[in-house]
């Protein structure tokens, strides 16, 4: 059976700061930690999704202004990591090597996203 995780508990993440970039462009990170089992696998490969949406402001200082929806902007962007592993193996001191690797491949996933974010919405 697979096991579906969602993350509704903030424990399980890693809170970084913004970067603001020269442009007024802000990259914000999220990092995801949790301890991983065999339940976490379907047949030796472990999916995680990652889900961005994007916002608009509304309200830049005193000054109000609305942005219209223009054609071709995409407001959620998500990307997707498949970890392999073999789950039915796992060995009590190789739980703390996977941690890492899972650490490692969901750090690449939000590099992936982050990129996918700073992209030109038009």
């Amino acid at each position: 059976m697979f096991y579906a995780f969602q993350v509704d508990d903030d424990s399980y993440l890693i809170a970084y700061n913004d970067t603001v970039h020269k442009h007024g462009l802000i990259t914000s990170m999220l990092g995801l930690e949790l301890t991983v089992d065999g339940r976490h696998f379907r047949d030796g490969v472990m999916r995680v999704k990652c889900l961005a949406s994007i916002s608009p402001v509304l309200w830049s200082g005193d000054k109000e202004s609305v942005l219209q929806r223009r054609r071709g902007i995409i407001d959620n962007r998500e990307a997707m990591l498949l970890v392999h592993g073999s789950a039915m193996r796992m060995h009590p001191l190789d739980t703390t090597l996977r941690t890492w690797r899972l650490l490692a491949s969901v750090t690449a996933l939000i590099k992936i996203c982050q990129l996918i974010l700073s992209t030109k919405l038009t």
